[in-house]
């Protein structure tokens, strides 16, 4: 497992959650969209790299290698899809993020250190879910009696 290529996949981790979380923190419109797209990045890289060591892992270890591609492309996939489908999110990326550094690490000696940039990712798109789920919350208007009124 090279270092280089452990090191690339971090680097872009951190650097897309670095440009997309400053640009969350400035812009109060790009709530809706940073979150999903942190998501869908996640399983950008995720999908990546099941790709590339794929091979590699049905050569080594048959239907144990594909259950360690298996859970990390479902980890991502799942909020995904979630969002998609108009579900709140917040909660599922959170597991998700969870599981998916869990399992990155119980598997540190094959490919889970691969995993640990979108882990990262998911991480922070679980971060922002749960930010933009208060801002929408924070923003609805009650239609129930408020403290001022009077009866």
């Amino acid at each position: 497992m090279p270092v280089v290529s452990v090191a690339g996949v971090l680097i872009i981790s951190l650097v897309l959650v670095g440009v997309l979380g400053a640009l969350y923190q400035r812009s109060p419109a790009a709530t809706p969209w940073v979150p999903r797209i942190l998501r869908l990045a996640a399983l950008m890289l995720t999908l990546t790299i099941a790709v590339l060591f794929f091979g590699f892992a049905w050569q080594d270890s048959r239907w144990f290698g594909l259950l360690l591609i298996a859970v990390p492309v479902l980890c991502c996939l799942v909020p995904v899809v979630a969002d998609a489908t108009g579900h709140r999110t917040a909660i599922l990326t959170t597991v998700a993020a969870a599981v998916l550094l869990l399992w990155s690490l119980l598997t540190i000696v094959s490919l889970g250190l691969y995993f640990l940039g979108p882990a990262t990712v998911l991480a922070a798109a679980a971060a922002t879910t749960w930010q933009h789920e208060r801002r929408t919350r924070g923003n609805t208007t009650s239609t129930g009696p408020t403290a001022t009124s009077s009866v």
